[in-house]
């Protein structure tokens, strides 16, 4: 079956893409990326998932009650009451070193939450990753 000339199996993927692109971007320099108005995150060196725990409780400002889980990131990046600026942007300076299942993971995580803030509410979600790592982060957008 083809719609517009493609096959449906192309469309479906690309559709599924752009809707997880959703307040997703890739610039070629992030460690400079730092929007007016705007709460600014800036995360580098991740090595392993504790680490991307700690360093996003401390970026992020996460509430004590942080629980350092998948679960609790996803309620927190779905929050955000505690910070008084409407943006928050989580810049990536390069994708962290996770292994693949944890990497997977937490880009659908990030994927999630971004797509769950509307317009016209209190805060809005942005993550930013290095235009060099767009192929790495779309290969896992892909697979949700």
């Amino acid at each position: 079956m083809e719609k517009c000339g493609l096959p449906l199996t192309i469309i479906k993927p690309l559709y599924q893409l752009d809707r997880h692109m959703k307040g997703i971007k890739f610039i070629s320099k992030p460690l400079s990326y730092n929007p007016e108005a705007t709460f600014v995150a800036h995360l580098s060196d991740i090595n392993s998932k504790d680490q991307l725990f700690k360093e996003l409780s401390y970026k992020l400002r996460l509430p004590e009650y942080f629980g350092g889980n998948w679960d609790a990131l996803s309620d927190c990046l779905r929050d955000f009451n505690w910070i008084d600026q409407k943006g928050i942007v989580l810049v990536h300076d390069e994708v962290p070193k996770l292994d693949e299942t944890t990497l997977n993971i937490y880009i659908q995580t990030l994927a999630e939450a971004v797509q769950d803030w509307k317009e016209g509410e209190d805060h809005y979600l942005e993550i930013v990753f290095s235009e060099k790592d767009e192929g790495i982060v779309k290969k896992y957008l892909e697979k949700a």
